[in-house]
């Protein structure tokens, strides 16, 4: 989930924030649109996020 969540940073022009200071240094609302997205692509079927939940089950959530 973490590769999904930076090209999608990287798509808002984030990833340079994100790698510097990691996912806590973005603001509430660049979390939740990057949060946003990915609930937009899974609604869509481009992503299914029951896959990437158990793939990764020890990561944070956004």
């Amino acid at each position: 989930m973490d590769l999904l969540k930076l090209e999608i940073a990287g798509e808002l022009g984030l990833s340079d924030k994100v790698k510097q200071e990691g996912w806590g240094g973005l603001t509430s609302a660049e979390s939740g649109r990057i949060g946003g997205i990915i609930t937009q692509r899974a609604k869509k079927g481009l992503i299914d996020l029951t896959a990437l939940r158990s793939t990764n089950s020890s990561e944070t959530p956004l």
